[in-house]
Order: C-alpha cells, then structure tokens, then sequence
C-alpha cells in the first residue's frame, strides 16, 4: 500500500507544475471541422435540387424558352461576368452557416461565390482582416446575420432546407 502511495506521489511531482491545462474541450476542432463538412453537402444536395428544379422547368417552357422565375437577375449577370469584388450594388451574398455555442459563433456567408469566415465579435472576415472587398459583421440576429460596407447595409439569413 505505502508503495502505492509512493509511486502516486513519484508520478504528481514528476509533472511540471507551470504546464498548460488542457483546452476545455480537446475535440472543438473536429466537430467545427464536422459541421462545415456537413454544411457543405447540404448545400451541395440544395444546389442539385436548383438545378432538377431549374431543368424541369426548362423542359416544361414552350420553345425551350427559360421561365420568367428562373432567369437570372441583371445584377447576378453583371456580379458574374466582371464584378468579383462585388464593389457595385450587385454583390450577391448567401448566407451558408451559423456554427458555435454561446460567444464563439462563426459565420460563413458566401459573397459573390467567394467564402468569407467570421467569428463573433469581429469585424472582418479571416480572409480579409483589413477589411479589403468584405462587408463587416454588425450582428448575428439567431438565424441572420447583419453586414455593412459604406452605402450598403444588408440582412441576410439562412434558406430552409426541405
């Protein structure tokens, strides 16, 4: 027994004392890593289900000729062909994901095709930390979020997914 106690004791003290804690939880990564590979394929299945949507109802419009609720916007021409920046008022912003507990939300919205990461409490997204070509993030409102840039305020929030 007291070579029990011992070895207990051998083992406490051979452990640095001003070592790290470990994080409070070890596996935030994975399931962060999780959740955006999970957010993907549901956008991935959301976008198939567009485009069997899209090809029933060309298939269905006299002369093959698109239907009025399927052609795209000017603007979405215009964002496409030449303003990847999105520095007109045809920016294009989806949002993607909402993830986190409590303080530590992130956000992914795509702008104009291009995906921009935020985390609660900060301004710019992680690829543009100065701010270049993005909106700032003013608020997560539940399943919205609240985005800026001079002149431009906009109120994006999640689709739902049937």
């Amino acid at each position: 027994m007291a070579a029990a106690a011992d070895a207990a004791a051998t083992i406490a003290t051979s452990q640095p004392m001003d070592a790290e804690a470990p994080p409070a939880w070890p596996d935030a990564g994975a399931v962060e890593e999780l959740l955006r590979r999970e957010t993907r394929a549901a956008l991935a299945m959301q976008r198939r289900r567009e485009r069997m949507n899209e090809i029933r109802l060309d298939a269905s419009a006299p002369n093959g000729a698109r239907t009025a609720g399927v052609a795209e916007p000017a603007g979405e021409r215009k964002a496409a062909s030449g303003d990847a920046d999105g520095d007109g008022p045809a920016s294009r912003i989806d949002l993607a994901a909402i993830y986190g507990v409590g303080k530590r939300l992130h956000v992914e919205i795509l702008h104009n095709g291009r995906r921009l990461r935020y985390r609660h409490g900060k301004k710019w997204p992680d690829e543009a930390p100065d701010g270049a070509g993005a909106y700032a993030l003013r608020a997560i409102e539940g399943s919205c979020v609240r985005l800026d840039r001079t002149g431009d305020q906009r109120r994006v929030c999640l689709t739902r997914v049937e």
